[in-house]
């Protein structure tokens, strides 16, 4: 089997919806990423490698996800995780899925990134926006988000594309020669953007080879 890391992130208070330990993955190295001291000791119980993070954060939702962003987004930022040949990351939240499909994921390593095509929201930008702003921490960032699209559509970066991939389950081949870049860029569009990290995606996908990412489907998960 090659060197397969399986991770995840919370960051924020006791009472964050997000506040939840998935099971692990048996059989490979688990790391999970907080920086909530109750959470860290509850995972001093389990299979887990607890790893505390200096981020902060607060009550507020807003802070709370953007300070999981670089963790989420860049495993290259942790020198444990850089020493993979993949890493598998997944939101707490996450419906468990199928570890068997995943080794058989990384089987096909001719991908930088392997990621979930959208179930039920078509490739375009506006319709992820607009089912964003059905929860109140994306809706916080409104103008923040549209002054993000707007300046992409002005760079020549399409509205629609063939597939939008969502980001709560990302399959990384951290050998391939552009996953560091492609990593670096989508955090310096999180940045940008904000918490909407599937808006910022949908962009950054489009300026590197069509060939760096598979495509998933729900089947090929769980």
């Amino acid at each position: 089997m090659k060197n397969l890391a399986f991770y995840t992130v919370f960051t924020g208070s006791n009472n964050n919806p997000s506040y939840t330990i998935p099971p692990t993955q048996q059989g490979h190295d688990n790391y999970f990423f907080t920086n909530n001291q109750k959470l860290l000791d509850d995972l001093k119980q389990t299979n887990w490698c607890p790893i505390f993070v200096e981020e902060k954060s607060d009550l507020d939702l807003v802070s709370s996800a953007m300070a999981s962003k670089p963790f989420k987004v860049n495993p290259f930022l942790n020198k444990t995780l850089a020493e993979y040949d993949y890493t598998c990351y997944f939101d707490t939240r996450l419906p468990r899925f199928n570890l068997a499909k995943v080794r058989r994921i990384i089987e096909n390593n001719n991908f930088s990134f392997a990621m979930r095509n959208h179930y039920f929201l078509k490739p375009k930008v506006y319709d992820e926006f607009n089912e964003s702003m059905l929860q109140a921490r994306y809706a916080k960032q409104r103008e923040r988000i549209l002054k993000y699209i707007s300046k992409m559509e002005t760079r020549g970066l399409a509205i629609e594309t063939p597939y939008h991939l969502i980001t709560g389950f990302i399959v990384r081949n951290m050998k391939h020669p552009e996953t560091n870049n492609i990593c670096n860029t989508w955090l310096e569009h999180v940045k940008e953007c904000g918490i909407q990290c599937q808006i910022s995606m949908f962009f950054v996908k489009q300026l590197f080879d069509g060939k760096c990412f598979r495509v998933l489907t729900e089947s090929e998960i769980f």
